[in-house]
């Protein structure tokens, strides 16, 4: 069975360890990055299966990172995104 691949973006590094260490406990591949440059970076290398994004980003914010990435796309990949409040 494949593990789901789970893009975490936080700028929190206490909140980024925690989050990852949560999800690769229950089985989830995680790549972790604190900015929307290097998200951007690890797309252009993988789609994930989900996006964990927190709403506020050092070099933006997550609907500028949602506009970015359903225009870029690929019409055959779509993911999931969840803003965690």
């Amino acid at each position: 069975m494949n593990k789901a691949k789970i893009l975490l973006i936080d700028d929190d590094p206490a909140i980024l360890a925690a989050v990852a260490e949560y999800l690769q406990i229950q089985g989830y591949l995680v790549q972790q990055v604190t900015a929307l440059k290097t998200a951007y970076e690890a797309l252009e290398k993988d789609i994930p299966d989900i996006v964990i994004i927190d709403y506020q980003l050092p070099d933006g914010d997550a609907i500028e990172f949602l506009r970015e990435r359903s225009s870029s796309l690929p019409n055959r990949y779509s993911f999931q995104c969840w803003l965690p409040t």
